[in-house]
């Protein structure tokens, strides 16, 4: 029977990953928070300070801005997806 690679999920790392995204897409906390994920600024720093993202928002940030679930998640690999126009 094979065994799968033991992975390590550190949320901590998603939620400094998520605000990480935030300042490479150029956006304060608070436009952030309102215009991308529609919560409010203090909420936004709350859930990132408490390392508690909901995973709504890991999608959201891979599907609107092309950022890789990889990175998001494990911190491997490059931070956005290759367009095919890019390659």
């Amino acid at each position: 029977m094979n065994k799968k690679p033991n992975v390590q999920f550190d949320i901590v790392a998603v939620s400094q990953r998520i605000d990480t995204a935030r300042r490479l897409l150029d956006y304060g906390k608070s436009d952030f928070a309102k215009q991308v994920l529609n919560v409010t600024r203090v909420s936004y720093w709350s859930i990132i300070k408490e390392s508690r993202p909901p995973l709504s928002w890991i999608f959201l940030l891979a599907e609107k801005f092309d950022i890789s679930l990889r990175w998001l998640i494990f911190g491997e690999g490059e931070i956005f997806n290759k367009r095919k126009n890019d390659v």
